[in-house]
């Protein structure tokens, strides 16, 4: 499909699920992260940056919420497969630069992160505004499923999505 796929690995195997509010420097070296490593593969290689995407599961799609919320001026689109909203986005709210597209994906058999808990983030970035889509795959637990056409399913959505005047650098 004539795109890089770049996976980070998280931070002792791992990223957070909340961020302590007595421990909030968890949030910008991840962020700082991300920007410059978005920033090093533009330099690198003939990257579009009107077309950067960010797809996650469990974790990855927690971290996946936060930066949509943090970066969205950098992100054409977004998965996010059984994830949550991590704090402190729960009580302070989205309030992303731009409303960026993004797809919920939930397994109908995840017993880890319940389509309930998917459906509360999601809705918390339909409130306020973004371009959001649902999507269950039935019989599916707490996994990446190879099933149901998922992975050319995420890519239609992802590359349907552009963003307008190219990205702007974070603050």
């Amino acid at each position: 499909k004539g795109f890089y796929l770049v996976y980070p690995q998280g931070r002792l195997q791992n990223w957070p699920p909340f961020i302590p509010e007595e421990n909030p420097e968890h949030i910008e070296p991840d962020l700082d992260f991300f920007d410059a490593l978005c920033d090093s593969l533009g330099q690198r290689y003939c990257v579009d940056k009107t077309r950067i995407y960010v797809v996650g599961t469990s974790q990855g799609a927690a971290f996946v919420n936060l930066l949509v919320a943090k970066r969205s001026e950098r992100i054409a689109a977004a998965v996010s497969h059984a994830g949550w909203l991590p704090e402190p986005l729960e009580k302070e709210g989205i309030h992303a630069k731009r409303k960026c597209p993004m797809l919920f994906i939930t397994g109908s058999a995840n017993t880890q992160v319940p389509s309930s808990v998917v459906r509360e983030a999601m809705t918390c970035y339909e409130r306020e505004g973004h371009p959001v889509q649902w999507l269950v795959l039935e019989g599916v637990g707490h996994q990446w499923s190879l099933d149901q056409n998922i992975n050319e399913r995420v890519w239609q959505f992802l590359s349907s999505h552009a963003l307008a005047n190219g990205p702007a650098r974070p603050e």
